[in-house]
């Protein structure tokens, strides 16, 4: 099931045209679509995103034991892992059909059919049976979404009861904001499709207004630094270029113009990168 609206659309565009792109960031098919976690500044880039979904599944605690959703799964990089290091059941959805026919094309290809399934499906409606999953997991997916809101109710009808919620993603920081600091954050979230960001309290009231319990937050900021900066070096050395090549679209160069934008906020200190860990 999909929820079509203005918003659904760009996302899918986006993601369409941007592909090249994040499979780039990723290493290639399959590869990892989120910022990574390092743990010290010479951590590799390419383990830095594994490092990612190992911190996160040890915050839920995954297991052989679990069904996982992973709600905005593109190309199926952390279900994959989760299914293959941890041994759980999982179901990725995306709004996105190309994402899920690589993703399901590579489960395929590693052997893991059996054990992953991918959908096209909107997780803010997603019309699967309430109560069947025992994880709900979302990485950088949660800031497309223009109601949040939607999202945690259709998180906790999917959750069995005692089960997991994580969001990790960009959280917006309660400031005053002048016209440059409007500017950044509008040009590195239109760039990337992200729908506007919301502070950590306005996060947690909707957790709680869904019928979670108290949620954890968990600040990862400076895990995820060395990428903002590798995403800087990248977008400020193409960028000249990607002006001036008659091929690229304005999408794609709005793109590589919000990689440097993303530091620049970070450094303002305008967003941090926060995990929302929540029971139902």
């Amino acid at each position: 099931m999909r929820v079509t609206d203005a918003g659904t659309n760009r996302i899918v565009d986006y993601y369409r045209e941007m592909e090249s792109s994040f499979a780039n960031w990723g290493g290639g098919e399959g590869g990892a679509m989120h910022y990574g976690h390092h743990d010290s500044s010479e951590a590799p880039h390419f383990r830095s995103l594994t490092r990612m979904n190992e911190v996160l599944a040890d915050l839920v605690g995954v297991s052989a034991r679990d069904r996982v959703l992973d709600a905005g799964c593109g190309v199926g990089n952390s279900a994959l892992w989760l299914a293959r290091e941890r041994g759980a059941a999982v179901l990725g959805i995306s709004l996105s059909p190309l994402q899920v026919g690589q993703a399901s094309r590579l489960a395929q290809k590693l052997e893991l059919a059996e054990r992953v399934e991918f959908l096209e499906r909107d997780y803010r409606a997603t019309n699967l049976a309430t109560a069947s999953f025992d994880v709900v997991w979302a990485v950088e997916s949660l800031c497309h979404a223009e109601d949040k809101e939607s999202f945690f109710a259709e998180a906790r009808r999917v959750l069995r009861p005692g089960g997991r919620l994580i969001v990790a993603d960009y959280v917006l920081e309660p400031s005053e904001r002048d016209e440059v600091a409007e500017y950044v954050l509008e040009r590195w979230t239109t760039g990337w499709a992200i729908a506007p960001l919301w502070t950590w309290e306005r996060l947690r009231a909707a957790t709680l207004a869904a019928g979670f319990r108290e949620p954890r937050r968990v600040d990862l900021s400076d895990a995820i630094r060395p990428s903002a900066d590798e995403m800087f070096r990248r977008g400020k050395a193409g960028f000249p270029d990607d002006l001036l090549d008659q091929g690229k679209s304005v999408r794609q160069i709005a793109h590589v113009e919000a990689c440097l934008h993303q530091k620049v906020a970070l450094d303002l200190g305008l967003w941090r990168y926060g995990v929302l860990v929540a029971e139902r």
